[in-house]
């Protein structure tokens, strides 16, 4: 019986989070679910109100996870799976954002009084008595919201931005009413007594306003992938029983025949079984011109089917179709953290705890050594540190330049799979390039055959087809394409063998086939110096060589072209401006490698390389110091792809070479490897540009809020100048942020 238990794999669990208002709200709810058991990570973001939980099922369940989070004063929900339940959300969000423009009119209204009172000193009996009928609602109706959410926090032992608006505008209401009914209870004089009706409520109406700021500045970042999903069709039109049938997107199932006639859109991925079409493929791939589609074809759901008819089989759908597929990566991104946050959340961790600290002792500091009257004074200071250090802009300085680069990389076709990926983009210097359906197309074609010893064409490719169609590498894919055109029929093979990187062999009709590179054919010395100098210069020229055997005798030469892709020249040059080595990886002779290297203007290769090798190279280059970024689209790329610093997969590659990867270039074009880098390295500025603001904010505006420059220059901060400063603080970083979305490289 063995001692060591078995670790299923964890589960990755997403949740919308309510009530979220700060940087330090994060790092309470991060801190809260890691407590739990079975927990293995926690990644909370304030810009999309999301937390990222990966669990072992088997100790926890997910709503022990909500429930945690509830427990300290937030709300989790279940993120909305289907378009329905996102409008679900959508109308809770607002009906939520009305209650809050209610509250901050109606703030509004009844502030805009007391300010102009308090401004214009305008005195009439009783106007304390009225300035306090008016801001007891601003206080206990329009700033409920902050008092709630500081009780929770409270309740669980923390504090928080709710925390320091509570106490502020608390402590000024408070020292008002009593004023107001006991005039000379601080003071012998009432007249030396200042009331704070007007900063009390003016602190709450212009956080109210930043909030609605904030909210609507982040559903613009957001956006973009809620638009994509709206994209999707609602019904398809089933071929059943030879007859149309109109059923709901949710019902389609794998294997159905769908119908699509011009001007409708496609309902989900499929292949085509039927006629022909020409298909508005922008809003996946791109390309602005419309797409041909015939029998054979595959088909994106959400795409538009401009003219012409096809009837095509259900392959992909529900959460498994491309669009489906592009909208998780890119939310999972969105709601992912880059290794700069943690900065912030380190800070923001203790930040709120010594602003009580610092505002408590600047107070009781004033209160002794401040001008007459002490309190008034001291109160002034207490209300002013408070609110001049809400950590807000300090937790939005990352996620939201995050939300915004990805959704804008999602809408040029480019989906960054985290946080981690965008920051580390930017520091490559170093990028390979593998050359098979990277540099080339993928598809290459059978240009030529050269027969040797009496044999004859037909044979050869019969017999070489026959072989080919049991590898799934692209050079022997252009040898059965070319059987397949001309019609030849492919012969059943017995004790097929492959020799990886080389070549293989079997079995036909007592006739023992070899097909492979010159080292391969020639293990029995039958090939010659002639040959030799023949494969040498055939390879020098750019394209494959295949090289074949029948019993033993050498029978002849395929010679495959490669049709380079037409955006590989300008990419190239592009990386190289950006300062990036580029390398060609390939399989290839050194020759053949340099002479295809040349055309793209690349001149740094690795050629001979077998499939097992590459990600071992990726390694060597990272043992020098380098920063390598590995682009490929093939199962034998996975291993590179994975061991990079960043993996770029070309989207019309492999599955599994999209799962290893930290980027996907969903329209197979290298300028997307371009646009991607110069993304991360703009994300990075203005997130550095948000991080030094709010830095800067804080360490400037706690200061004068604590009276330091008083005594010399008689400088205070007035606690509304402070309330609409943190405010503008919070709105300036997501504007900044918003300003990747205008991206292009």
């Amino acid at each position: 019986m063995s001692g060591n238990a078995v670790i299923s794999p964890g589960i990755e669990e997403r949740f919308l989070i309510e009530g979220m208002d700060c940087a330090s709200c994060v790092n309470r709810i991060e801190t809260t679910i890691k407590k739990l058991p079975g927990i293995e990570s926690a990644s909370v973001n304030l810009a999309t109100g999301e937390a990222c939980v990966l669990y072992q099922p088997e100790q926890i369940a997910s709503q022990k996870i909500k429930d945690a989070i509830d427990r300290i004063g937030y709300h989790a929900v279940d993120l909305p799976a289907t378009k329905e339940s996102y409008s679900v959300l959508e109308t809770e969000r607002a009906s939520e954002h009305k209650k809050r423009l209610r509250e901050f009119y109606v703030a509004l209204a009844l502030t805009l009084p007391i300010f102009l009172i308090e401004m214009l000193m305008i005195e009439f009996r009783g106007v304390r008595y009225f300035e306090l009928l008016l801001a007891t609602p601003v206080v206990f109706w329009s700033g409920s919201q902050f008092f709630v959410g500081a009780y929770k926090a409270a309740r669980s032992k923390t504090a928080e931005m709710n925390t320091l608006v509570a106490l502020s505008t608390a402590s000024a209401y408070i020292f008002s009413v009593l004023v107001t009914l006991n005039p000379t209870l601080f003071s012998q004089h009432s007249e030396h007594t200042t009331v704070y009706f007007e900063a009390a409520t003016v602190i709450i109406t212009l956080i109210l306003l930043g909030r609605l700021m904030e909210q609507r500045a982040k559903g613009k970042a957001s956006a973009a992938m809620r638009s994509l999903l709206k994209t999707q069709a609602t019904t398809a039109t089933i071929i059943h029983n030879d007859k149309p049938q109109i059923v709901a997107i949710e019902s389609v199932k794998i294997g159905d025949i769908i119908r699509v006639n011009a001007g409708e859109k496609i309902p989900v991925d499929g292949m085509i079984t039927s006629g022909n079409a020409s298909i508005d493929e922008s809003m996946m791939t791109g390309e602005s011109q419309p797409q041909s589609r015939e029998s054979g074809n595959e088909v994106i759901g959400s795409t538009n089917l401009i003219s012409g008819s096809i009837e095509y089989r259900a392959t992909r759908v529900g959460e498994n179709t491309v669009l489906r597929q592009i909208v998780r990566l890119v939310e999972k991104a969105q709601g992912s953290k880059a290794p700069i946050a943690r900065l912030a959340d380190v800070v923001s961790g203790y930040f709120v705890q010594a602003v009580l600290a610092i505002a408590i002792v600047a107070g009781v500091v004033w209160y002794f050594v401040g001008p007459e009257p002490h309190l008034n004074f001291a109160l002034l200071i207490f209300v002013s540190v408070l609110i001049i250090a809400c950590p807000c802009a300090l937790g939005l300085a990352t996620p939201t330049a995050i939300l915004v680069a990805t959704g804008r990389a999602g809408e040029r076709g480019i989906l960054i799979k985290n946080g981690e990926a965008l920051e580390n983009a930017h520091k490559l210097d170093t990028i390979i390039l593998d050359k098979t359906g990277t540099i080339t197309t993928g598809v290459p074609l059978l240009k030529q055959i050269i027969t040797e010893n009496g044999f004859d064409e037909q044979t050869l490719l019969q017999l070489a087809a026959s072989l080919e169609r049991k590898s799934s590498h692209p050079l022997a894919k252009a040898i059965v394409k070319a059987a397949e055109a001309k019609e030849h029929s492919l012969e059943d093979v017995e004790q097929f063998q492959m020799s990886e990187g080389k070549g293989i062999s079997a079995d036909v009709h007592n006739k023992k086939i070899r097909l492979g590179n010159f080292d391969f054919i020639n293990e029995g010395n039958i090939l010659t110096p002639q040959h030799r100098e023949q494969y040498t210069r055939l390879m020098s020229s750019g394209e494959s060589v295949i090289l074949m055997t029948i019993n033993g005798v050498f029978a002849g030469w395929f010679l495959i072209e490669h049709s380079i892709r037409e955006s590989v020249g300008k990419a190239v040059a592009s990386l190289k401006a950006l300062g990036l080595e580029v390398v060609m990886l390939t399989g290839d002779n050194e020759d053949s490698a340099r002479e295809i290297a040349s055309r793209v203007g690349i001149s740094n290769i690795l050629a001979n390389v077998l499939p097992y090798q590459k990600a071992e190279h990726v390694r060597l280059l990272q043992q020098r110091g380098k920063k390598v970024a590995m682009v490929g689209d093939g199962i034998n790329d996975a291993p590179a792809l994975a061991q990079a610093d960043v993996g770029f997969a070309i989207g019309s590659g492999t599955d599994v070479a999209i799962e290893a990867s930290d980027i996907t270039l969903i329209r197979g074009d290298l300028n997307g490897v371009v646009e991607a880098i110069e993304l991360s390295k703009k994300t990075m500025r203005i997130i550095k540009q948000n991080l030094f603001s709010s830095f800067l904010y804080n360490s400037l505006g706690i200061p004068i809020a604590a009276g330091l420059l008083f005594p010399v220059f008689g400088w205070l901060l007035n606690p509304m100048i402070g309330s609409a400063a943190m405010a503008l603080s919070d709105v300036s970083v997501i504007l900044n942020s918003l300003r990747l979305k205008k991206f292009r490289a």
